[in-house]
C-alpha cells in the first residue's frame, strides 16, 4: 500500500506499507520516499513500479520509481512528464493495459494559466514516455483511466462539479470529445477500475446523498 503522510515540518512523504495476506494485521512500513499522489503497479516479475508527483523549481513533475518485490528498495525518481507546467495527479492513477502500455493521466497547469488533461504513455515498460493532451479545460481535475473489455480506454475526469468521460481506441494516443455522465461530484477524487465484464466507477455524492455517504 502506498499513501501520503504529512510529516514535520509539513512536507508530504510517500510511505510504503507491506501487508502479509496470510497474516491479517501483520503490516510494516518498509519505505519512505519524497513525493505525493502515489500509484503502484505490480510487474510481471513481482517487482513494483511507482508513479507520483515530485517537487520541482517550477511546480510538480511526474516521476517513476522501480521497487523490489518487498517494497524495501527503490530506484531514484525518473521524470516521465514532458511539459514545463505544474502537474497534479490523483492517487492510484498508474495502470497497465492488456497490450502492455503504461498510462498515467494527470492535469497540467501551464504558465499562461491554461489547464490541460494529459495522458503520459510508455510502450517499453516505463523506459521512455510520450505525453499527449486529452483536452483543455480550466475546471479539470482528477482524471482516471480504465480499460474496457473491448480494449477501449475510458477516461473519467471531474470538470467543475460534474464527471465527464472521454474514450480512446489507440492506447491513449488520441481521445474523443468529453461527454457528461450526469453525475455531480465536487471536491473529492473519484475512482475508476477495470472489471472482467466492464468498469466500476466510485464517487462521493453531494448531500443529501443518494448513492454513497460523504
Amino acid at each position: 500500500i502506498a499513501w501520503v503522510e504529512e510529516s514535520r515540518p509539513s512536507v508530504p512523504r510517500i510511505r510504503i506499507l507491506r501487508q502479509d495476506g496470510e497474516r491479517p494485521g501483520a503490516a510494516e512500513t518498509v519505505a519512505s520516499l519524497d513525493g505525493g499522489a502515489p500509484g503502484l503497479l505490480v510487474l510481471h516479475d513481482g517487482s513494483l513500479a511507482l508513479a507520483s508527483t515530485h517537487a520541482a523549481a517550477n511546480g510538480n513533475t511526474l516521476v517513476l520509481r522501480r521497487g523490489s518485490a518487498d517494497g524495501r528498495q527503490w530506484s531514484a525518481p525518473a521524470r516521465i512528464s514532458a511539459g514545463s507546467g505544474a502537474y497534479t495527479l490523483a492517487n492510484g492513477r498508474l495502470i497497465e493495459t492488456a497490450r502492455g502500455t503504461w498510462i498515467v493521466p494527470a492535469v497540467r497547469r501551464e504558465a499562461s494559466d491554461s489547464v490541460a488533461v494529459v495522458c503520459c504513455r510508455s510502450n517499453d515498460d516505463g523506459v521512455t514516455w510520450q505525453e499527449g493532451i486529452v483536452l483543455r479545460d480550466p475546471a479539470a481535475a482528477d482524471p482516471a483511466v480504465a480499460e474496457a473489455r473491448s480494449g477501449e480506454l475510458l477516461l473519467v475526469l471531474r470538470s467543475g462539479g460534474e464527471l465527464v468521460r472521454c474514450a480512446s481506441r489507440d492506447e491513449g494516443a488520441t481521445w474523443s470529445a468529453a461527454q457528461p455522465l450526469g453525475i455531480r461530484c465536487e471536491g473529492v477524487a473519484h475512482a475508476l477500475e477495470a472489471l472482467p465484464d466492464g468498469v466500476a466507477l466510485a464517487w462521493t455524492d453531494l448531500p443529501p446523498d443518494t448513492t454513497a455517504a460523504p
